[in-house]
């Protein structure tokens, strides 16, 4: 076993010794997962053993302090991790890390957050957005200081100042212009994202969220959902725009082609009609002429579905100097799902999506089709905190890249243009 999950075990071990006001959290996962296109290039399969614990002591009703270990294992059988859990990051050893740690004040209406932690918004998020419906132990982490007000029973404020940014294989905390241009030769010293929730009424509701990285871009993003009931159906529409705006300066002064681009937008919407645990959702959106920069795996598209998409890529934090953390320019998707609770047929611990989107893009003469298969079964009234779920996701004419100033990005994940690329996983959780 890898000397980085030794540790994580054995600090689980340690921390269920506390007592009184420390609690102890976390799950443990247990994934196959394979993949493979049709020419035999790609055909990978691992077996992969995943921790990740929470402890977190209270040092009275306000305070309190809470640190997360994050560990991935490889283990018998399958040929390596190569395209499962990315094993361009971790290598096929496994990891074991520090994940979180901060310090939370919190009080009736306020919570204050300072040191690593997560942060999942439709900008910025430390959990992948862009991966089939269930996803593995993938969490990057911030250096912030974050800020939750409730204003009132309707209305929700949330603001982060973000210093450095941290890949969830490494204990290293980057600057905010190193990780998105990859090298220091642009100055940035900090990310600020404030977002607003707002409740209208019991039908209508909306949230807009502002991201400004220093001296490289700015980006706004809005949503508005409307609900309601009709003839024994629920029926839900969401529109969202996001509009960004790269900084002056930087586009004059880089010799990153992923910076030397003009403003781009992304809109959407959704439609969803639902009736006694059977829903079905149909969705759209569609980019500008530019693409729209989101290092930080905030996928915002309501199009987003699969394993990899040209429309959803982004990259976990590398860094734009080797892919595009970005969405493409000239894309136009739409999608398709059938989400059923088996309640009704006396399963109600079983649930089902199907799903198919097709996504084109004139920038890149891309066209991709993505068809997926999601099967969750919940035993928690059998062994509590346990529940499985297996996924298989195809996606037809499998080709990532995208052009960079009238060229293709050679570094992109990519195989030939027309291939098929199938992914599979079989997931066996236990949260405690």
């Amino acid at each position: 076993m890898n000397i980085g999950l030794k540790r994580v075990v054995a600090l689980l071990m340690t921390t269920t010794l506390y007592t009184h006001a420390d609690l102890t959290t976390g799950f443990m996962k247990f994934m196959y997962a394979g993949a493979q296109n049709q020419n035999g290039t790609i055909d990978k399969s691992s077996n992969v053993l995943g921790i990740e614990l929470s402890h977190t002591h209270y040092f009275n009703e306000n305070i309190s302090m809470k640190n997360t270990l994050m560990g991935i294992e490889p283990i018998g059988g399958g040929n390596n991790c190569s395209r499962i859990i990315g094993s361009k990051y971790t290598g096929t050893k496994g990891f074991g890390v520090l994940g979180e740690s901060y310090l939370k004040f919190e009080n009736d209406d306020s919570e204050i957050t300072f040191g690593r932690q997560k942060i999942n918004t439709p900008l910025l998020a430390s959990n992948p957005t862009n991966m089939t419906y269930e996803t593995f132990i993938h969490v990057g982490t911030f250096e912030a200081l974050r800020y939750t007000r409730e204003l009132n029973k309707d209305t929700t404020l949330d603001f982060s100042l973000i210093s450095k940014y941290k890949h969830r294989t490494s204990n290293a905390f980057y600057s905010i212009g190193k990780n998105i241009t990859g090298d220091n030769s642009l100055d940035s010293d900090y990310t600020a994202l404030l977002g607003l929730q707002h409740s209208f009424d019991r039908s209508l509701s909306g949230e807009i969220w502002g991201l400004k990285t220093d001296g490289l871009m700015r980006t706004v993003y809005g949503e508005m959902s409307y609900t309601a009931k009709a003839y024994g159906f629920g029926l839900n529409i969401d529109i969202q725009g996001l509009k960004q705006n790269i900084d002056s300066d930087s586009k004059n002064n880089t010799k990153n082609p992923y910076l030397k681009v003009d403003d781009s937008y992304l809109i959407g919407a959704k439609f969803a009609i639902s009736s006694k645990g059977t829903k079905l959702l149909l969705a759209a959106s569609k980019t500008g002429d530019s693409q729209i920069i989101l290092p930080w795996d905030g996928s915002p598209a309501f199009t987003k579905i699969c394993v990899t998409s040209a429309m959803t890529r982004s990259i976990k934090g590398s860094g734009l100097k080797k892919y595009a953390g970005a969405y493409s320019a000239n894309t136009a998707s739409f999608k398709i799902a059938l989400i059923q609770n088996f309640s009704r047929f006396g399963m109600p611990d079983l649930k089902a999506v199907a799903a198919y989107a097709n996504y084109s893009s004139k920038a890149s003469s891309v066209h991709q089709e993505n068809k997926m298969l999601f099967l969750k079964y919940d035993l928690s009234d059998t062994i509590k905190g346990v529940n499985l779920s297996a996924a298989y996701t195809k996606i037809d004419n499998f080709d990532a890249r995208m052009k960079i100033n009238g060229k293709k990005n050679p570094k992109a994940w990519t195989t030939q243009v027309g291939q098929e690329y199938e992914h599979y996983k079989l997931i066996m959780s236990y949260r405690f």
